[in-house]
């Protein structure tokens, strides 16, 4: 399975799952509240307040280092454990859903080599989002991966 399906299915999963969100106003409650967020994508016309929210996290390095080491620690616990315990670690995230089946679920993941090691977003997985957009007609021009990534973060997660 070539990286263009998989992230074509992490994406559909994610959709199914009711964890994509979508609109200006959905997103600023969002971020106004304790959801989880994980990846945010944003237009160049997002609304004032979404980007002063980015530039206090850009005046706030400490903090933004704390949530990715977090989150780094978060995808170690992945990598080194089984998809049996994990799957009972997060059960009660899905009430609707019997241990056996996330089980399965986790197992499909570790199958298909779903997750990362790590938490940096590398030029191929930057190129691949690009040619998705693009292919679905949503990019009009593609932007340089060193303008607009930053993996700072990620590579100093521990």
């Amino acid at each position: 399975m070539n990286n263009k399906v998989k992230l074509i299915n992490i994406v559909s999963i994610a959709c199914r799952a009711g964890k994509v969100m979508s609109g200006e106003f959905v997103i600023e409650k969002a971020l106004s509240s304790k959801n989880n967020i994980k990846l945010i994508l944003l237009a160049n016309d997002v609304a004032d307040a979404t980007n002063d929210k980015y530039e206090k996290m850009e005046k706030n390095p400490d903090i933004m280092q704390k949530f990715t080491d977090a989150l780094q620690k978060g995808m170690d616990f992945v990598q080194s454990h089984t998809p049996e315990e994990i799957a009972e670690i997060i059960e009660p995230q899905f009430p609707e859903t019997d241990l056996d089946t996330i089980t399965a679920i986790i197992k499909r993941y570790f199958d298909q080599d779903t997750w990362k090691e790590n938490l940096v977003f590398g030029q191929d997985g930057f190129e691949l989002l690009q040619d998705i957009l693009e292919d679905a007609g949503e990019l009009k021009e593609r932007t340089p991966y060193a303008e607009l990534v930053n993996t700072e973060f990620a590579q100093n997660a521990s």
